[in-house]
């Protein structure tokens, strides 16, 4: 599909889905000008300013920092909408680049993705959140391991709220153990949204023995 993609591009440009010159569906003139964000506390959301949230209440939670692009809304949307419902993987690499804007240089991180569900990748034909991750590795030139697997392939619809969070606490496991103790791990996902769902698997990397989990999504609901 990555390769139809890229053909494709090359006989039917996209058009930038601000501007709407053909170039890219984000040109490089609106992607310059692109409001990102910075980083926050993944727990109470308060912007960190490249220091760490001091508040007591987030000293025992598992993550650091969360480094987000926008809100999800408006153009945002549309972008991981592209990628997730319209199966334009290429975007992942733009959208990549926009989420290794706010990463700091020469972090020494080891990059793994929140794994998706068999179904929606059987359905997709690929994992938006795998994809992420390989173009942000390609981008800093850190690595790119998977260490977590998905266990619960259970559908939530029709759960209770408490069905739902006893589900996500046993959803994941971690493999390549090796690679994980003593580590800084930069976790990937596309889409915030409760944050039930990377803090679960910040616990079981933590866990397993990683120094640090930060958190990078392209877009915060």
């Amino acid at each position: 599909m990555i390769i139809l993609d890229k053909f494709l591009s090359l006989i039917a440009p996209f058009e930038c889905i601000i501007c709407g010159i053909e170039e890219d569906l984000l040109c490089s003139v609106c992607l310059r000008n692109f409001n990102t964000e910075s980083v926050y506390c993944l727990n109470c959301r308060q912007q960190l300013n490249g220091i760490d949230c001091c508040s007591v209440q987030c000293k025992n939670h598992p993550t650091n920092r969360l480094y987000s692009v926008s809100s999800y809304t408006g153009i945002t949307k549309e972008i991981v909408l592209c990628l997730k419902s319209s199966g334009m993987v290429g975007i992942a690499s733009l959208m990549a680049r926009m989420m290794a804007k706010n990463i700091p240089k020469n972090s020494n991180l080891i990059i793994t993705h929140i794994p998706t569900a068999s179904r929606r990748i059987r359905s997709r034909g690929f994992d938006q959140s795998a994809l992420l991750a390989r173009e942000i590795s390609k981008i800093t030139k850190m690595p790119n391991i998977k260490l977590l697997l998905k266990n619960n392939q259970s559908r939530q619809v029709g759960s209770s709220k408490s069905q739902r969070l006893k589900n996500i606490q046993t959803a994941f496991r971690v493999q390549n153990t090796k690679f994980i103790k003593g580590a800084n791990i930069l976790l990937v996902d596309d889409v915030l949204t409760t944050g039930v769902t990377v803090e679960t698997a910040s616990r079981e990397l933590l866990r397993a023995g990683a120094k640090s989990v930060d958190v990078v999504v392209f877009a915060v609901a």
